[in-house]
């Protein structure tokens, strides 16, 4: 986006892919349930006890990161994604089969992202932490959450989506204090093969509950006691989750 006139033409694009989303997710996510391979992955979150404890602060929680995890199975696989758009052929706009297309060939995947700068008012400048690369980003959501003090300055896991211009954030965002390295660390730790963001999406992938459960108990934040450094985590979550 090297001209006020690239901008115009991404930002209308982005706007449609966001769009296009939303009405693609109210049909996926349905059908993800009706293949028994997905569903069987999926509903393991819904029967853990350790996201029902955490549902107790946030009512919505496993509905969240069910549909993320969804979401990460398919838009991950080409094969799954030809599936989805096959179903939907018969009502599908000309604009839902230009994005299903896109990504069947662009596959999404998973960032951990910093944030270095903004551009203009709807795009940002992130580095991805667990590769070292540089990319833009589209996200409403993002740019919202650099309002708050709580949620600002932080690293974010999330799900990337590819349109012609940049990424997109998709789904739940999480934020964290982790350090890079402490996440590459506890990804290893969980079973997740690979290198950069490789590894990262097959931690979301294959080890998804672990992931989200690592992610929850960073995201609480650092306090200290007297002179010592210690977690509040562990005295505002309960013992079940540690």
């Amino acid at each position: 986006m090297k001209t006020i006139e690239d901008y115009k033409v991404a930002l209308d694009v982005c706007n449609q892919y966001s769009k296009g989303f939303s009405d693609i997710e109210k049909e996926l996510i349905p059908w993800a349930c009706s293949v028994p391979q997905i569903n069987e992955v999926a509903q393991d979150l819904f029967d853990n006890p350790k996201f029902k404890e955490m549902e107790k602060a946030n009512v919505k929680i496993i509905s969240y990161l069910t549909s993320q995890k969804i979401l990460s199975l398919v838009l991950s696989n080409p094969v799954l994604l030809k599936k989805f758009q096959n179903s939907i052929e018969n009502h599908s706009s000309i604009e839902t089969k230009t994005m299903l297309d896109y990504w069947i060939t662009h596959s999404c995947s998973w960032g951990y992202l910093t944030l270095i700068n903004q551009i203009e008012s709807n795009f940002l400048l992130m580095r991805e932490e667990l590769s070292g690369k540089y990319c833009i980003v589209f996200s409403p959501g993002l740019l919202s959450m650099q309002k708050s003090i709580d949620t600002r300055g932080k690293q974010y896991l999330t799900l990337l989506v590819e349109t012609p211009y940049c990424y997109q954030t998709m789904g739940f965002l999480h934020y964290s204090g982790l350090s890079p390295f402490d996440l590459k660390f506890y990804c290893i730790a969980i079973g997740a093969q690979g290198k950069g963001k490789e590894l990262l999406l097959d931690a979301a992938i294959h080890h998804f509950n672990e992931l989200c459960l690592i992610e929850y108990v960073a995201s609480f934040p650092v306090t200290t006691h007297k002179k010592g450094l210690c977690n509040a985590t562990y005295s505002e979550i309960s013992p079940s989750l540690l």
